[in-house]
């Protein structure tokens, strides 16, 4: 097709009304359907669920936000005392609903746009919605992280914050083509295009193409032939991606949720835990910069490389052992033929502020040649990671001293962990390649703990 006809065809598009948001909405539900988002148990579970709970007002059945959190507690998965996080679950849901038209009006959800939410929410699912060749671009995780972020975005913080176009550039092209933990990752990378500019413009040119292929076929206008009618959709007023902030109140709230949902519904009501409330706050501040602002895109993407994603069962808690017998019991867990993976924590209480402050390291199961055998982590009061990218396995030593010392003191981040057990210091270098990688916004800093209990975990 001749790249002058493209504004001529999405004319004609537009005139037989295809490119309406309401048409495009449809597609893209269409597609959904067409390519298994869902499986058709799910599929048929979901309309149960909004069957028992949509009201019919004006001939138009929906799920009003007063009805999905009544449902949430009910069932359980939502904790009397926190209703406001189940509000903005809904307001999330609404949002991805209507995506890739983020100027919408939506005020409740209607099936179609609860099964598009739901299949949003995962990126193994959404992205089959989307195809992948010369005339458009494979979608990544980072689309749907993107989505999700945006879905709770409500203030505009980033608008106030200082803006590297450059830097913003090169993670745009960062993220189109990572495909890091994708099935068929790299037949993906083939169709893998840059996302310069602004990434939710790009969203909506991607659901633009697919739309058309649906509606007319192979051989339509390319992606790139749909700037110009994205830029009217848009009408000059669409928000940056990178002027969107999630205020850290509602962020905390969704957080303690997630945490409670994780562990399955509580067997009695929860009223207040200052646990859950020490653990919800460790999180959102490794997402935060300034208690003042709002986590914006760039906060949220950093923060998620510093997120574990396994969980474990204890197998040994002391706090009476010393240095060498640790060392000891950690390599024990390597002589198998299929070593096992160690997670160590390590808590107590800042000598400096007298925080209560938790580090650990992660001895991961891996093959070899994999990335990061190991790393460091810390979950409070700030949760953190700092990946082994140069630990040669199994990334720690006794010193002449017998401290037990995982990392390189001058260098990056480490963790030593005093003869007797009962201090430890971590040091965090910026400057200098260590064993393990310090994370460059937190700058330069020491911490000297006095240790309270040593745990060790194994994965069973």
């Amino acid at each position: 097709m001749d790249p002058q006809d493209n504004p001529k065809n999405v004319a004609a598009l537009v005139k037989k009304g295809l490119m309406t948001r309401d048409a495009v909405l449809k597609t893209l539900t269409g597609r959904m359907e067409d390519y298994v988002a869902l499986s058709q148990d799910e599929r048929s579970q979901l309309r149960k669920t909004f069957d028992s709970l949509c009201i019919n007002e004006n001939s138009t059945r929906k799920i009003t936000q007063s009805a999905f959190v009544s449902f949430l507690q009910t069932t359980g998965f939502l904790p009397l005392n926190m209703t406001e996080a189940g509000a903005l679950v809904y307001r999330s849901l609404l949002y991805l609903s209507q995506a890739p038209f983020y100027e919408s009006t939506a005020e409740s959800l209607k099936l179609d746009g609860l099964l598009r939410a739901v299949a949003s929410t995962e990126f193994e699912r959404s992205s089959k919605a989307y195809d992948e060749d010369s005339d458009t671009r494979s979608r990544t995780p980072a689309d749907t992280r993107r989505l999700l972020f945006q879905s709770l975005a409500t203030t505009r913080d980033g608008k106030g914050l200082p803006f590297d176009t450059d830097h913003a550039r090169k993670e745009a092209e960062r993220r189109a083509f990572d495909f890091s933990g994708v099935l068929k990752a790299e037949s993906a990378r083939v169709f893998a295009q840059t996302n310069y500019g602004d990434e939710m413009f790009h969203g909506l040119l991607d659901t633009l193409v697919n739309a058309q292929h649906t509606l007319i076929g192979w051989g339509g206008v390319p992606r790139d032939g749909f700037r110009q009618f994205a830029k009217e959709l848009r009408g000059g007023r669409g928000e940056l991606l990178h002027h969107l902030s999630i205020p850290q109140d509602e962020f905390r709230a969704v957080v303690k949720l997630f945490l409670v949902a994780h562990v399955g519904r509580p067997i009695v009501q929860i009223e207040q835990s200052a646990y859950l409330d020490c653990i919800s706050h460790c999180i959102v501040r490794s997402f935060s910069r300034d208690t003042d602002l709002g986590i914006t895109w760039e906060m949220f993407e950093q923060a998620r490389n510093g997120v574990l994603h396994k969980y474990y069962n204890i197998t040994e808690s002391t706090t009476s052992i010393n240095a060498a017998i640790l060392a000891e019991q950690i390599a024990a867990t390597q002589t198998a033929a299929v070593p096992d993976p160690v997670i160590l924590l390590i808590s107590g209480k800042l000598t400096q502020t007298g925080e209560r402050a938790v580090f650990g390291y992660h001895l991961i199961w891996f093959k070899s040649g994999d990335p990061d055998p190991c790393l460091l982590f810390q979950l409070s009061p700030v949760h953190d990671v700092f990946r082994g990218d140069n630990a040669g396995r199994p990334g720690w030593k006794i010193d002449s001293d017998e401290n037990l010392v995982f990392g390189e003191r001058s260098n990056g981040v480490a963790l030593v962990l005093g003869k007797d057990c009962k201090r430890a210091m971590v040091s965090h270098h910026v400057s200098g390649k260590g064993m393990y990688d310090a994370t460059t916004w937190r700058g330069d800093w020491q911490a000297d703990m006095q240790v309270e209990e040593i745990e060790m975990w194994i994965e069973l």
